[in-house]
């Protein structure tokens, strides 16, 4: 709004549009799934693994636990053929890794 004059409207598909890219779905990776807790310092400590395996870090979502869950889930997305040394460091290192998933498109 500008002036009381409408001068731009949002849609829902502007918003799917814009997290799309910021997840970097269209980007071509895997996914690694895993667990942490709310402590400081978690996500630090799960952002300098990919970055010491010189993996290409597309995107991370976190998603609070469910009620009888105590973790919350760390979806990373790696543009990686083999996501798997990041997933072992990750664990080596006291992080629950959930799931290593295929390749996503």
């Amino acid at each position: 709004m500008k002036k009381d004059r409408l001068v731009d409207l949002v849609t829902e598909s502007d918003i799917v549009r814009m997290m799309t890219r910021v997840l970097g779905a269209k980007e071509k990776g895997k996914r690694i799934n895993r667990e942490a807790s709310k402590d400081f310092g978690t996500i630090q400590g799960i952002l300098g693994i990919p970055d010491k395996n010189k993996t290409i870090f597309l995107g991370m979502l976190t998603l609070p636990p469910e009620q009888e869950e105590e973790a919350w889930l760390v979806v990373l997305r790696l543009e990686s053929e083999k996501p798997e040394p990041t997933a072992k460091e990750l664990k080596s290192s006291g992080f629950t890794v959930s799931s290593v998933d295929e390749e996503l498109l």
